[in-house]
């Protein structure tokens, strides 16, 4: 009977002291986890604007066909004629000569553009000494001596390219291709002809 009673008392004292236990209160959702405007509430998401595109040009040198040994009748280096003799006579070409490289080029492209593709230098010339005497031949009879090379044809295309700024991939469109070209790169030397 006094447990009971004990018991009883320490109750009523935990109750009249404040000390019962309390059900917790629920704490509110802060704003700054819904938006302010609740959990649905919309994100705008900005729209990345098209990618710039730069454009470019180039020039390509195409279908070369080089031809060595050439004799380019373009730059005559001597001449003698035959002028008098009893049943022929016989001249002779005394020279001294200086050959320069010719590169023709079209749409635009540079010489020295086209010489590195062909593997020519613009630059390059030689010089040399001619004394060549011909056998017997009719009087009037006339001959002449002409550089002599390395002789090259090819094509030059003109290219416009295009592509998305930060990209390493261009897209290039043939834009026009040229007639077919020459050009000479000389060796010292000569080849007599009429």
């Amino acid at each position: 009977m006094k447990k009971i009673l004990w018991t009883t008392v320490a109750l009523c004292i935990l109750v009249f002291s404040g000390l019962a236990p309390a059900s917790a209160a629920e704490e509110p959702v802060p704003d700054s986890m819904t938006n302010g405007a609740g959990l649905n509430a919309q994100i705008d998401v900005p729209v990345a604007s098209p990618l710039a595109q730069v454009t470019m040009y180039k020039y390509t040198v195409v279908n070369v066909q080089k031809t060595s040994n050439w004799t380019d009748k373009t730059k005559q280096i001597g001449i003698c004629k035959v002028a008098a003799g009893a049943g022929g006579g016989r001249c002779t070409i005394s020279n001294t000569y200086t050959v320069g490289t010719t590169i023709q080029t079209s749409l635009g492209i540079g010489v020295n553009d086209v010489a590195a593709n062909l593997g020519f230098s613009s630059t390059k010339t030689v010089s040399g000494t001619i004394a060549w005497t011909s056998g017997v031949a009719p009087v009037g009879s006339s001959f002449k001596a002409w550089a002599t090379g390395t002789r090259a044809t090819y094509q030059v295309q003109y290219w416009k390219g295009t592509k998305v700024t930060g990209q390493t991939n261009v897209s290039w469109v043939l834009q026009s291709t040229s007639g077919t070209l020459a050009a000479f790169s000389p060796v010292q030397g000569f080849t007599v002809g009429q």
